[in-house]
């Protein structure tokens, strides 16, 4: 009988341990010209990120987007002209980080994108909060 309990406790113990962990990752869309830009988003599937008007070398960020992290996505703007622009890219490809990453859709100056990444920004293990 005490194998039962035993042999229980090691199936959920790596059951659990084998479940996939949930994604976590964030859209920043900034504007790497030298004019404002507007109508900005980053779209995929059914997603449309915050963005809007964004100032020049300003930028705007969806804190969590939702899972998984697409293999490519639109970048929708206005320049300042009013011109309008739409833009596909790779993404998945573009990144080592699959976890806790900011992809960063930067628009340039030539009318392109690029898609960069980093990661999530986490404290250091020993800092510490000290109240007043």
């Amino acid at each position: 009988m005490r194998l039962l309990p035993a042999l229980l406790f090691t199936v959920l113990l790596t059951g659990c341990a084998a479940l996939p962990t949930r994604v976590q990752w964030s859209v920043v869309i900034k504007n790497g010209t030298t004019a404002p830009v507007g109508n900005a988003h980053v779209l995929f599937r059914e997603f449309e990120s915050v963005g809007g008007h964004i100032a020049q070398g300003g930028r705007k960020k969806d804190a969590i987007a939702p899972p998984p992290i697409p293999d490519k996505a639109t970048v929708v703007w206005e320049s300042e002209n009013g011109e309008k622009h739409r833009q596909e890219v790779e993404v998945l490809k573009k990144l080592k980080l699959k976890n806790e990453v900011e992809v960063v859709f930067t628009i340039l100056p030539d009318n392109q994108v690029s898609v960069t990444e980093q990661p999530f920004f986490k404290l250091p293990a020993n800092w510490k909060v000290v109240p007043r």
